[in-house]
């Protein structure tokens, strides 16, 4: 296993989260129960695990926006990262930079025991689903993604950015549904 996946004692949630280290951390998960990742993939669970969370307590999982590229939400630092990967199986982990020791080091997320519980399920819910199928899902007209290219293409979204408050609005209605 490559994450260091470390619980914090107090029942607060340290959130929201670096997304690197909540990448590794579905990579080792997927990891011991033999399911391969690619970068595409990842990037959706990341999406989709940020939008239940997100729905669930009206607070972001991680400290990175997505953006509304081509082929759905992507994080463009997770990007970056496994971008060699290309439509393969990832192998490797995220790295982060260490401004204290001055070089990258591998990057880590500190769950409180609750989020641990809580994002392993989301997890569960996903991952069997291919990289194809959760774009799809991220691909709804009425969604999130959508509304995010339309606004760049109208000039009033320049950076793609997928607000959390689509996200939220869009991804609540769609679990009363």
């Amino acid at each position: 296993m490559y994450a260091v996946v470390r619980e914090l004692s107090d029942a607060k949630s340290p959130t929201p989260y670096e997304i690197k280290g909540l990448a590794n951390l579905l990579l080792d998960w997927s990891d011991q129960e033999k399911i391969q990742v690619t970068p595409m993939k990842l990037q959706k669970m990341l999406y989709f695990c940020h939008a239940d969370y997100l729905c669930t307590f009206k607070r972001p999982l991680i400290r990175q926006q997505f953006e509304a590229w081509d082929f759905g939400p992507v994080e463009p630092s997770v990007f970056a990262e496994f971008r060699e990967s290309s439509k393969s199986p990832i192998v490797g982990r995220a790295m982060q930079f260490s401004p204290t020791l001055g070089r990258r080091i591998l990057a880590t997320i500190d769950l409180n025991p609750d989020d641990l519980e809580i994002l392993r399920p989301f997890f569960d819910f996903y991952k069997h689903s291919s990289a194809t199928k959760l774009s799809d899902m991220s691909h709804d007209r009425t969604g999130p993604w959508f509304a995010a290219r339309r606004l760049f293409d109208e000039g009033r979204n320049a950076d793609r950015r997928i607000s959390d408050q689509l996200i939220s609005s869009f991804h609540s209605k769609a679990k009363l549904s």
